[in-house]
């Protein structure tokens, strides 16, 4: 009953049809059952009424590299922050390269511009 049907999707109106989970059949086809009805891991996915955090646990970051989004509502507050230098890549290839040339060393935030 949380689900807002008010909206509209590339599916049409309302959020429901999104709230099926997707199996193969005996035969191989894709066969989509309602989604279950609770959290098989509260720890992963809680229950609104027993939320992580009253605000939901996102944040957004901005600086002068660009913005990101991230979760933090699964993480204790004394995990939170962060200080380590960072290392800009131009992307995920150029990060992939200095890992396998064992430059990566020490504690380190790992910036991947353009993405």
């Amino acid at each position: 009953g949380v689900l807002h049907e008010d909206v509209r999707t590339v599916w049409g109106e309302g959020l429901r049809p999104y709230a099926v989970e997707a199996k193969l059949g005996a035969d191989g086809s894709v066969v989509r059952e309602a989604s279950p009805r609770a959290s098989g891991d509260e720890k992963v996915l809680a229950p609104f009424n027993k939320a992580f955090q009253p605000t939901g646990g996102l944040k957004v970051l901005s600086g002068n590299l660009g913005h990101a989004v991230i979760k933090t509502s699964a993480v204790k507050p004394e995990r939170r922050l962060i200080e380590a230098p960072a290392k800009v890549f131009d992307s995920q290839q150029g990060l992939n390269d200095a890992f396998k040339a064992g430059t990566l060393t020490g504690d380190f935030v790992a910036v991947i511009r353009f993405q």
